[in-house]
């Protein structure tokens, strides 16, 4: 037997974050993750159809966004009063940050008169200046347990 003969396997070591309420792409489509039932197997559901389906974690791939926020794909009706409220106070903050172009320091200055730290500013931009959204505004929940898959 020679190399020849041996079929040649290509070997994935990429990592992702497995766990109930994040989105992975099956196939073509995406699904948020209702429940993990094994390690090969989870339940999701369907951002488009809202149907369950068992899916094979060996063929799933990670959601590709610039920040990885996966509030950013939350349904209306998932955002409760407090997530809102939380929100429209982060918004209000950034608003008017959003039209100018804007040194350090006055971010500093802007961030100390309204009491909150300009690195939380920062970070706040970027969320809504990466997803384009209030949405990416929500603050992401990590109530569920992870599972770390390594393909």
């Amino acid at each position: 037997m020679t190399n020849k003969d041996i079929p040649s396997i290509k070997l994935d070591r990429s990592i992702f974050t497995l766990k109930e309420n994040s989105y992975v792409k099956y196939m073509k489509d995406i699904y948020k993750i209702s429940s993990i039932i094994n390690f090969t197997e989870v339940i999701g559901i369907d951002i488009k159809t809202k149907r369950p389906k068992r899916l094979f974690i060996k063929d799933l791939t990670p959601v590709e966004n610039e920040f990885n926020n996966d509030s950013i794909f939350k349904d209306i009706d998932e955002i409760t009063d407090e997530e809102f409220m939380d929100l429209q106070k982060k918004y209000l903050s950034i608003q008017p940050l959003l039209t100018n172009s804007i040194t350090r320091v006055e971010i500093e200055e802007y961030s100390k008169k309204i009491g909150v730290h300009f690195t939380t500013i920062y970070r706040w931009l970027k969320q809504y200046r990466t997803t384009g959204t209030l949405a990416g505004l929500l603050t992401v929940s990590f109530k569920s347990a992870t599972i770390r898959y390594y393909k």
